[in-house]
């Protein structure tokens, strides 16, 4: 479990660091973890992960059409038909659940695993993150030192 571990900080630094890009040095600290046993006509319902900031899922064993869904659940007062979806306009979106797949994400983004369809058990490990190190602006009054 070392491995995984060591693996999972160096994906959550480069997620830092590529994606977040912090002014002040900060870090994603997973919090806590847990492991997940789907079987045959199991499924994980739609939700989200409160208090964490980004949250991750690791795939063990999958079904070869076993799929991770995300939701984009905010209310838009203004509705553009679009010609192509893609990730960034649509209200639902989906990735397939490999094996040995990391897969970060917001924790307040919506997400679901559909109904497993095949004969194996899929087992995936999640976690939730949370930042520390010094956000915000002490300046602007909003600084925090976690």
């Amino acid at each position: 479990m070392e491995d995984l571990n060591h693996f999972f900080d160096e994906q959550l630094k480069f997620y830092c660091d590529t994606i977040l890009k912090p002014l002040n040095e900060v870090k994603l600290k997973i919090t806590h973890s847990w492991l997940n046993y789907s079987k045959k006509g199991e499924y994980h319902h739609e939700h989200i992960h409160p208090n964490s900031y980004i949250s991750g899922v690791f795939y063990i064993e999958t079904n070869e059409d076993d799929k991770l869904f995300f939701y984009n659940r905010k209310y838009n007062q203004i509705s553009v038909e679009k010609k192509n979806f893609n990730i960034w306009n649509s209200d639902i979106w989906w990735l397939p659940s490999k094996a040995y797949e990391l897969y970060l994400f917001p924790s307040n983004l919506t997400h679901s695993v559909e109904k497993v369809k095949g004969s194996k058990i899929r087992t995936s490990l999640s976690f939730n993150t949370f930042i520390t190190g010094k956000m915000g602006s002490y300046d602007e009054s909003t600084e925090l030192v976690l």
